[in-house]
């Protein structure tokens, strides 16, 4: 006989799961991360009147709240901890565990994958319950877990959601996506490699231009704070310039230009638009040095590079979200060692970068990003 306080979903793991906890039975999915996810997408799809959900808040007492005054009520509703009340548990069998070493710059973690899970959640609301089942296959589709999450790592579905099922509701979230095949088994150091060409560009053992210095290179006249970083510690701290690592045969550090900017370039901190670094680090012949980034405000710590990747199957999809106004044109300090202040320079105004216009830019008629297509 069915329990009608409690619904049983089955999850198919798409892509390894980077767990630091992974030396425990068992261990997948964490409710402490999942839930609060849940009832933020459940707020946003389902319940966006207060006085709809309410009755599902773990914490409101709705004796207390009829006692209050219109404003009290007001505060009340913007103050009370909104954690929706059902619990979850989420079973894994051990035994059919696939562990496998990730390299994460310079550490190594542990991912986990199982190829089927079983999510239980139990309430006595049953309609809250309901609510669940309607939106619980648009959940995981469009959300990931654990670390490297937008790296396509953590991706799950419900065991019945579809491919066609998958990207009808990508499209109805993002206008725009793109997609490719996998080109072998290795998905996450294809996927890793693509990103980095997109952002920074690939400076070791082969050479590939950062496809976002180009964007905005050739379609905005911007120039990057990489250039600017170089020219600055050229000028000012000459023993540190002479002592980066070059790559040209000439015997010297070469700085890149942007060859259609004006004489007085435009430098602007572009990288910042696909997710915010602590640092910088350049190779010399001694060793490393670090060039530390701060907001200029102290008010921004970290920014998630709004493309992420998704797994289905042995397809790659990338799903680029909107970059918050408060990213655009904001001013960040560049430091040496994060003692000398080197140069403080914005990031590019809003009508200066167009996420769409970007990545078609990158992504198509280019042999160091092969297979890729748009999907709108």
């Amino acid at each position: 006989m069915s329990n009608p306080f409690a619904i049983i979903i089955r999850l198919q793991q798409h892509s390894p799961l980077i767990h630091f906890q992974h030396d425990q039975p068992g261990a997948t999915l964490r409710a402490a991360e999942l839930k609060p996810k849940l009832d933020k997408f459940l707020f946003n799809r389902a319940f966006k009147d207060f006085q709809v959900y309410k009755k599902y808040l773990v914490e409101h007492d709705e004796k207390k709240y009829d006692k209050l005054k219109d404003q009290e009520k007001k505060n009340y509703e913007e103050e009370i901890h909104k954690a929706l009340d059902y619990k979850i548990k989420i079973i894994a069998d051990p035994a059919k565990v696939e562990k496998k070493t990730i390299s994460i710059i310079t550490m190594d973690k542990i991912s986990v994958r199982y190829p089927l899970q079983t999510l239980e959640l139990f309430s006595f609301h049953t309609e809250l319950l309901e609510k669940v089942k309607e939106i619980i296959d648009d959940f995981f589709i469009l959300h990931n877990f654990g670390l490297r999450q937008s790296k396509g790592f953590g991706c799950f579905t419900t065991d019945d959601t579809t491919q066609a099922r998958f990207e009808k509701t990508a499209l109805a979230k993002y206008p725009v996506f793109y997609r490719k095949k996998a080109a072998g088994q290795n998905i996450y150091s294809e996927i890793d490699t693509d990103y980095k060409i997109l952002k920074s560009g690939i400076n070791h053992k082969k050479y590939i231009k950062s496809k976002l210095f180009l964007y905005m290179c050739e379609k905005k006249q911007i120039d990057w704070e990489k250039r600017k970083i170089k020219e600055t510690l050229k000028s000012e701290c000459k023993d540190v310039f002479d002592s980066l690592m070059y790559r040209t045969e000439a015997g010297y550090n070469r700085i890149a230009k942007c060859e259609p900017v004006q004489k007085e370039p435009d430098y602007r901190y572009i990288r910042a638009l696909l997710g915010l670094a602590e640092h910088n680090e350049f190779r010399t012949w001694k060793g490393k040095i670090q060039i530390n980034i701060k907001d200029n405000k102290d008010e921004i710590e970290r920014f998630q590079s709004p493309l992420m990747f998704k797994v289905f199957n042995q397809t790659i999809y990338i799903l680029p979200n909107e970059i918050p106004d408060s990213m655009f044109n904001r001013d960040f300090d560049f430091l040496l060692e994060n003692k000398k202040l080197l140069f403080t320079i914005p990031t590019p105004r809003e009508n200066q970068f167009s996420m769409v216009e970007f990545l078609d830019f990158s992504l198509f008629n280019n042999p160091d990003l092969k297979g890729w297509e748009r999907i709108a």
